[in-house]
């Protein structure tokens, strides 16, 4: 959970922390009070007062740092079994958003800290919303930004050309580099620096796209994800506005499927108020992984039907989870099958 779990210590010195979500208590139960196949699946809930650290606490019912909670958990033989629960759970969410007539959109979402292989969130569409629901008019898809996925523009390919080091005085931006060489922002690649559990981390991505930091922190498998400091960035020799993978082999390099998304790219020369033209991947430079990080914006297309994506801004009003067996497997949560072989419990949580 990182920041966002109170920690403290009782008069004895012990460490303690107010509960943000139930998976273990729960788990623990079940673990003590099921024991074959024919106790599941079971599904329990309780509505309870949860404690959250939250960096940017909001007024009102949601985002506080201390809450009610309607929180449920399922446990299952298997993934089939699984999903039944999950989708009747699901269909649960439904029923009652329509009877208290709240127009709820249901989004693929990141799991986050909570883990599993699936989620979905419920938000309420509101212009006072924190977060960005991605959909598509013409088909349905519905995703959180941090989830969702989205088709971009490809550049036309053009032959190779020669690697060439310009003179770029004072440009320190993608939009100042783009207007200063005569290109679109397309035709460039952008560097972040991020640290990852306080190892700086080189992201690449195509000019024109931002860096999804959700997915960025999946693929990273860190606890912590944040920008760079300007310390650390010259710590790792790194040079902020004119920096591009090429040459650079110190720190882990991280990039988006974009930087194939064309040829001839404008970016950095590693040394201040200088870049290259015409940059190639994977002529000019290498990278250590090479995955979706780019966050899908409105105008992209759709990843189910190609037609053009919306966005609009939400709050979160639920949350489902397909857990899997982390939870289980780590708190010893087991149950024997009809041949009398012992498996973790598969679990889901609302």
């Amino acid at each position: 959970m990182g920041e966002v779990l109170f920690s403290l210590e009782d008069r004895r010195g012990r460490p303690m922390v107010l509960a943000p979500t139930h998976e273990e208590v729960v788990t623990s139960i079940v673990r003590a009070n099921v024991q074959s196949y024919r106790d599941l699946p079971v599904i329990l809930y309780q509505i309870q007062t949860k404690f959250r650290d939250e960096p940017r606490p909001r007024a009102g019912l949601v985002r506080v740092r201390e809450f009610d909670m309607k929180d449920a958990y399922s446990f299952n033989t298997d993934d089939d079994s699984l999903d039944d629960s999950y989708q009747a759970m699901a269909q649960a969410y439904r029923n009652i958003y329509r009877r208290c007539s709240l127009p709820v959109l249901m989004a693929e979402a990141d799991s986050g800290a909570i883990g599993g292989k699936d989620s979905h969130e419920f938000l309420l569409a509101t212009p006072t919303g924190e977060d960005t629901v991605i959909t598509c008019p013409a088909c349905g898809y519905t995703a959180n930004a941090e989830k969702a996925q989205g088709v971009y523009p490809d550049q036309p390919a053009t032959p190779e050309q020669s690697l060439e080091e310009i003179d770029t005085p004072g440009i320190k931006t993608i939009a100042g580099l783009a207007d200063f060489v005569g290109v679109a922002t397309s035709q460039t690649l952008k560097a972040v620096f991020y640290a990852a559990d306080d190892d700086v981390v080189f992201v690449t991505v195509r000019g024109d796209l931002e860096v999804n930091e959700v997915k960025l922190k999946n693929c990273l498998h860190c606890k912590d994800l944040r920008l760079a400091t300007d310390e650390e960035v010259r710590d790792a020799g790194l040079v902020a506005g004119s920096a591009s993978p090429i040459g650079v082999t110190n720190v882990r390099r991280v990039a988006d499927p974009s930087i194939m998304r064309g040829s001839n790219f404008v970016v950095g020369a590693n040394k201040p108020d200088t870049h290259f033209l015409n940059a190639n991947y994977p002529r000019d430079f290498e990278v250590d992984v090479l995955t979706d990080i780019a966050l899908a914006q409105p105008g992209h297309l759709c990843p189910q039907c190609n037609a053009p994506l919306e966005a609009t801004r939400g709050v979160e009003v639920g949350h489902i989870f397909k857990l899997g067996t982390s939870y289980s497997e780590a708190l010893g949560a087991m149950y024997l099958d009809q041949e009398g072989q012992q498996h973790p419990i598969t679990m889901g949580c609302y």
